[in-house]
């Protein structure tokens, strides 16, 4: 009945499909608010309108939580932040950071943390760089995500790394491998609001120490998909990656 294609589909697949007089929505859900202007859209085309409105009220409920929690840090007091996309295997690994607009940097700066990356990047995709730049940029803190291995692996490798052993981040002990479950956090699906916290509590402990990262995972599920908590404890707490809790 209906086709659903992301936006920058629009000019090639979209456009056949459109020429065939095939209905298309298009969505974006890369940043925040695209996420809750889609999730309207789509609530509306599904005849969904009330349950896509207690969503996205669940959904800015929890990123004003974190936003409350890092209100008032003073600009020298927050903390440099540099996202990385570690991409290849070991003989050919890839150091890559996101674009200014993506989500990544996005929950950066909700996050309270200024990412070090964003004038680097201003186009629309992963952008390479070398282990040199990370140096330059010498962030408080790394998050590091992997889409092919585990980040927890990855982290490991590099945490024992002589090359890296100079990074502020490791010495401080912030190079983080991003978290996960079924998917990373840090990707532009319902779960960016389990990354944002968790990279909040990350980076300002004492801001947001009272929360509860395994707690706010199970209400993410009963909330956004309605599972109870023994499917939690079944299906989502054994896939649980990353530098949790």
């Amino acid at each position: 009945d209906v086709v659903v294609l992301k936006s920058y589909l629009a000019q090639t697949l979209g456009r056949s499909l459109e020429t065939l007089k095939l209905p298309v929505v298009y969505v974006d859900l890369e940043t925040p608010e695209q996420f809750y202007r889609d999730l309207r859209t789509l609530g509306a085309m599904l005849d969904q309108g009330e349950r896509a409105a207690q969503l996205v009220d669940y959904f800015q409920a929890a990123a004003r939580r974190v936003r409350d929690a890092v209100a008032g840090i003073p600009d020298g007091e927050r903390r440099r932040v540099l996202v990385l996309y570690y991409s290849g295997s070991r003989g050919s690994a890839a150091l890559n950071v996101p674009p200014a607009s993506w989500l990544q940097t996005v929950m950066t700066e909700m996050a309270g943390g200024i990412p070090v990356w964003k004038d680097a990047n201003p186009g629309g995709g992963w952008s390479r760089v070398s282990l040199e730049q990370v140096y330059a940029w010498d962030a408080d803190a790394v998050f590091v995500t992997s889409y092919a291995e585990p980040s927890t692996a990855v982290v490991d490798r590099l945490r024992h790394d002589p090359r890296w052993q100079s990074l502020r981040a490791l010495r401080a002990g912030r190079l983080h491998a991003f978290a996960g479950d079924f998917l990373s956090w840090d990707l532009p699906d319902p779960r960016w609001i389990l990354g944002l916290t968790w990279m909040a509590r990350k980076l300002y402990p004492e801001r947001m120490g009272g929360v509860d990262i395994l707690e706010t995972v199970r209400m993410f599920y009963r909330t956004a998909y309605g599972q109870d908590d023994s499917f939690f404890d079944r299906e989502v707490r054994p896939v649980l990656r990353g530098d949790l809790p």
